[in-house]
C-alpha cells in the first residue's frame, strides 16, 4: 500500500468514526458500526478490524470495501473522497483538515450556510478555541474537539466548554456542510 493510500485510509477511518460520534475501538464498536451500515451494504467485521488497524495487516482494503464506508462518511465513494481529500494545500484554501495533524496555534476559517463563520485556534491540549463567530451557536471562548473537518460534509463539535461549563454537541452545517475551509 502507498503511502498516500494509507494515510487516505486513515483519514477515511476518522471520518466514519466522526459519522458514528465515537473512536472505533473495540469489538463492540465495530458490531455498532456494521449495525449502522446501510441494508444491502455489509461488511465483515474482520474487514473492518484489518481497515482500522485492530488487526494488524498489509493488506490493501478492496475498493468496494472503500466504497461503503466513503458513502457511510457523506461522500458519493471511495473516487470521490479520494479527489476531495488530495487537492493542493497551496492555495490556502482546503478541502479536508486532520485536526490531529495541525500545530499549536495554527487558525483555519470554517463557513457554512447560512452566512455562518467560525475562526478557530488549534490549542496546544490538542482542542480548537473559537477566535471568532458569526451566526451561530458557537461564541468567542468556547473550546472544542474535532477529528476532522471536510468541506461539503457537517462537522461534529465535541466536549464543547464555554467559561468552564460544558456544553451538548454541536454539528454545523448539517445540510450541505462547510462551503469553506482555509487555513490562515
Amino acid at each position: 500500500m502507498q503511502p498516500m493510500e494509507k494515510q487516505l485510509i486513515a483519514l477515511l477511518t476518522r471520518c466514519v468514526e466522526q459519522r458514528m460520534g465515537r473512536k472505533i475501538e473495540s469489538p463492540k464498536d465495530f458490531e455498532r458500526l456494521i449495525e449502522r451500515l446501510p441494508q444491502g451494504e455489509p461488511l465483515s467485521m474482520s474487514t473492518l478490524k484489518r481497515v482500522w488497524q485492530y488487526v494488524p495487516s498489509n493488506h490493501t482494503p478492496r475498493e468496494e470495501t472503500l466504497d461503503i464506508l466513503s458513502r457511510f462518511a457523506g461522500f458519493k465513494d471511495w473516487e470521490d473522497f479520494w479527489h476531495r481529500n488530495t487537492l493542493s494545500e497551496n492555495s490556502g484554501f482546503l478541502n479536508t483538515v486532520d485536526v490531529e495533524k495541525l500545530d499549536e496555534g495554527d487558525e483555519l476559517l470554517l463557513e457554512w450556510n447560512p452566512n455562518r463563520r467560525c475562526r478557530v485556534r488549534k490549542m496546544g491540549d490538542g482542542r480548537l478555541m473559537v477566535v471568532e463567530a458569526r451566526n451561530c451557536k458557537l461564541r468567542q471562548g468556547d473550546t472544542f474537539a474535532a477529528i476532522w473537518l471536510a468541506v461539503g460534509t457537517p462537522f461534529l463539535a465535541t466536549h464543547i466548554e464555554r467559561n468552564g461549563v460544558r456544553l451538548p454537541d454541536y454539528i454545523a452545517g448539517r445540510e450541505g456542510g462547510l462551503s469553506k475551509l482555509c487555513k490562515l
